[in-house]
């Protein structure tokens, strides 16, 4: 069972790719973004460290320039900054970033709640309105479904192909014996 599980749904779904493109293009609805931001989060680890990262990136001097400068003397000064996409919920500086509402501001200094005494600068690259997912981005939850497709599309298959017959007097034979 397990090999021919492996066959009809995992192994096809990874090298079925145009199985996969056409699953995708029939459910691409299902696989959204919320609204995100593209933006680098920089911990800092006072609030006068924090506004010269801020000013800094304002005169538009690179990150690493600035961790150079900043960590010379003290390399707890600033954390490995981060970046990516974030949507609410992603981590507390994510929240704190859309709770502002704000979808056009460049830079933004919070306290760090996870860090007392620590402070956040988080440098807004792009808003990104909620909208759909390409396949790439979706993989990993398009290939779980598209698996959970093909079992299903298979095990009816069999069904129609092993219809499933009781013996009726067999049947009522074992019901008597087990109220007994």
């Amino acid at each position: 069972l397990f090999t021919l599980t492996d066959k009809k749904v995992w192994t096809k779904s990874v090298e079925d790719t145009t199985g996969l493109k056409n699953y995708f293009s029939q459910n691409s609805d299902k696989y959204t973004f919320e609204n995100r931001f593209d933006a680098t989060i920089l911990r800092c680890n006072s609030k006068a460290v924090a506004d010269a990262v801020k000013k800094d990136l304002e005169s538009n001097i690179t990150i690493d320039s600035i961790l150079k400068k900043n960590n010379k003397l003290n390399p707890l000064n600033i954390a490995t900054p981060v970046s990516g996409k974030f949507e609410k919920g992603d981590n507390t500086y994510a929240n704190m970033l859309f709770e502002t509402g704000k979808t056009d501001t460049k830079y933004l200094v919070f306290e760090d709640m996870k860090s007392p005494g620590g402070y956040v600068v988080i440098q807004v690259h792009k808003f990104i309105p909620a909208g759909k997912k390409t396949l790439n981005e979706a993989r990993g939850p398009i290939t779980s479904d598209y698996q959970n497709y093909l079992e299903k599309e298979w095990i009816e298959t069999l069904m129609k192909k092993y219809p499933i017959v009781v013996n009726q007097t067999s049947y009522d034979i074992f019901k008597t014996r087990m109220t007994r």
